[in-house]
């Protein structure tokens, strides 16, 4: 979901680039934004931040719409997702 909840898209292409070691039990920032949403494609990017501002891993995703077929035999409650 991309935007808007009721829109479902799925990645096409994600490309993750680890730039330095996560600790474990530390809290982290994400920060992710749409980069362009046209039609039914998409491009997002995002980030995670250490404490100390420093990036420790960053990534760029190309979407597209889930087909209406998929979406239609697909049960949101058994992935527990919550839609309103």
């Amino acid at each position: 979901m991309i935007g808007d909840h009721h829109h479902f898209m799925m990645s096409v292409k994600l490309q993750v680039l680890y730039r330095l070691p996560v600790p474990v039990e530390t809290p982290l920032k994400v920060v992710g934004r749409i980069v362009r949403l046209r039609g039914r494609l998409g491009r997002a990017e995002g980030k995670i931040y250490l404490p100390g501002g420093s990036v420790a891993c960053e990534s760029a995703m190309s979407l597209a719409d889930v087909p209406q077929e998929l979406l239609a035999s697909t049960n949101p409650k058994l992935l527990n997702w919550k839609i309103d």
